[in-house]
């Protein structure tokens, strides 16, 4: 990743301090720009996936310029105050959500920026990160989030008029914002376990989730909900289950989800990366998932045009494609972006990069 020509995100080589992770990439249907978060760096915006810009205003007064100098072609400053940063994108509004914690976990804060989106795009072209959401219930004690450099999860899912806030650390915790956005946590794994639900949340993927409709990747497997965990008991009884389903009944009960992928096309379309247990995916409502890639699965994605072409993060930290869709197994992924295409950065990370569907190229 560069910023004006100059190497802001670069290679995370294992055992020698340096390089940038970038922890999250969104991209903002209204705006039509990416947002990245770069560790010890701060938030970074791109017309075009190639070209990035550090926003003026970050989320937080602690990512300051003072804080978070640039130093191009370094690792950046430990002193800065983003080892993991999440963003999420409501697709309908446009508000951008981000969230922060430094590298002894302690919380950067919960932070809106607000699009009032209208026909031309956001009323401000410049991102403000203007309002802080309080978030002190996803903190375990003194504004620290258990494990957020592990799992910090973020989702903004459109729903009617409102918009609900989802956050994932060892538990999945939901607030709506119409609702001045008081938290439940949904899955209580360190008390009443009520939701069944395995803790340490990775991944969520909630493309359908206006309709309900959302998946749940964890250290233990993958949960889906069909209503957006639209829990309205008491906390901790018996209904907390009733707003989950438990998808590992072929998965394994050890697999470690890294990343879920649907299909727009076909419901029952769908890829998980299991870490050291590789990749698994199925096309179809059977209860099974058969391995289909077999190098450590870090990144899944389903072509939105065509679910036919599915890919996933291969031997490497490459990125390989198969185009069968349900069909595809092992013998059928071919590279699509490997070290040529990356100046040969790809072998040189300990961590692979994040990656994701250009939506402006059709």
């Amino acid at each position: 990743l560069k910023d004006n020509g100059q190497v802001i995100e670069a290679n995370d080589i294992a055992g020698s301090g340096g390089g940038n992770a970038a922890t999250s990439v969104v991209w903002n249907p209204v705006r039509q720009r990416f947002y990245a978060a770069i560790r010890y760096h701060g938030y970074y915006e791109s017309t075009d996936g190639a070209n990035w810009t550090r926003l003026a205003n970050q989320p937080g007064a602690n990512l300051s310029l003072q804080m978070c100098p640039s130093d191009p072609n370094t690792p950046g400053s430990p002193a800065c105050p983003i080892y993991r940063g999440v963003l999420a994108v409501q697709p309908v509004t446009g508000d951008l959500f981000a969230l922060t914690v430094d590298v002894n976990n302690n919380d950067q804060g919960l932070w809106r920026d607000v699009c009032n989106a209208g026909a031309g795009g956001c009323a401000n072209p410049v991102v403000q990160f203007g309002q802080n959401i309080s978030d002190a219930a996803v903190d375990t004690s003194s504004g620290v989030i258990a494990q957020g450099s592990y799992d910090l999860t973020l989702a903004a899912v459109p729903s009617q008029q409102d918009t609900l806030l989802f956050v994932g650390t060892l538990d999945v915790f939901r607030c709506s914002l119409a609702d001045s956005c008081a938290w439940r946590n949904t899955t209580n794994d360190g008390g009443c376990a009520s939701a069944r639900v395995a803790p340490s949340q990775h991944a969520f993927e909630s493309t359908f989730g206006a309709q309900g409709l959302m998946y749940f990747g964890n250290d233990g497997g993958v949960w889906r909900t069909s209503d957006a965990v639209n829990q309205q008991s008491s906390p901790c009884t018996a209904d907390d289950a009733n707003h989950f389903q438990n998808l590992n009944g072929g998965l394994g009960s050890l697999a470690e989800v890294e990343d879920v992928a649907t299909s727009s096309d076909n419901a029952a379309g769908l890829l998980a990366a299991l870490g050291a247990l590789g990749t698994a995916g199925t096309g179809s409502a059977a209860n099974s998932w058969p391995q289909v890639l077999d190098a450590e699965g870090d990144q899944v994605a389903i072509d939105p045009s065509n679910d036919q072409n599915w890919f996933a993060s291969a031997v490497g930290g490459q990125i390989d494609e198969c185009r069968a869709g349900g069909a595809c197994a092992a013998g059928l992924f071919q590279t699509a972006i490997g070290n040529s295409q990356t100046d040969g950065d790809l072998s040189l990370q300990s961590i692979p990069a994040p990656w994701l569907f250009d939506p402006a190229s059709g």
